[in-house]
């Protein structure tokens, strides 16, 4: 049976990409971004009091479920969490809003032990392995908290007329220099190279992170009822 919740969340996407470049609706479609925004990160971030997709897949999980590899999958839910907020971090704020990372700001790479700085899409599974086992999940999700906080304010502060504009190409240079997205990966900057500023709103601020959350959905749903470490 669908869940009522993810089912409302995909109509209201749905509804919020036909809203978010007309700009006599522009405060309603800023109105629905904030709520689908607040749905894919914990309630703490929006402190709305609405439905968080975030708190029910995360909310219950153990140290060993965050860290282990599943069964069939390359990925681990903390490279997830980092792959999310990397890419919400990287996208808003060099590709909108021209202004630093979050992640470069607070000394987070101290505060995570971070032995990377980049989305983690060019890991090999030895390498998500050895992240996964390093990284302080406490700090993660302060981090991605701290994000999805400034998200909110990016578009807050956003101006209508500025959704339209299409990425710049300076800006997708500084992301190379950054070293936050690699070699290996280079086709996320094509992609979002592609992008106008709506189109980085819609995609990696709220569809990204709701697509990696069913994927942490999927993982749990597929976990024995009497012993859920057993898939690790």
């Amino acid at each position: 049976m669908r869940n009522s919740n993810h089912q409302y969340w995909n109509d209201q996407f749905k509804k919020l990409r036909e809203l978010i470049t007309n700009q006599e609706m522009y405060q309603e479609a800023l109105d629905l971004f904030l709520e689908l925004h607040g749905a894919v990160h914990s309630s703490r971030v929006s402190e709305s009091g609405l439905w968080s997709f975030a708190d029910e897949v995360l909310g219950d999980l153990t140290e060993e479920q965050y860290r282990g590899i599943p069964e069939k999958s390359d990925f681990s839910i903390v490279w997830r969490l980092w792959h999310m907020a990397r890419i919400e971090d990287i996208t808003l704020n060099l590709l909108v809003a021209g202004k630093d990372q979050v992640f470069n700001q607070g000394r987070w790479v101290d505060k995570l032990k971070a032995t990377v700085i980049d989305t983690g899409n060019s890991m090999d599974r030895q390498s998500v392995r050895t992240f996964s086992q390093q990284i302080v999940i406490p700090a993660l999700q302060d981090y991605r908290a701290a994000v999805g906080e400034q998200t909110r304010q990016l578009a807050k502060e956003m101006k209508p007329q500025e959704l339209k504009r299409k990425v710049r190409q300076e800006d997708l240079q500084r992301i190379r220099q950054e070293g936050a997205v690699l070699g290996a990966s280079a086709g996320l900057l094509e992609y979002w190279g592609k992008k106008t500023v709506a189109g980085l709103f819609l995609m990696p601020a709220t569809r990204h992170n709701f697509v990696h959350l069913n994927e942490v959905l999927r993982i749990k749903k597929s976990w024995p009822k009497s012993n859920q470490a057993s898939c690790w």
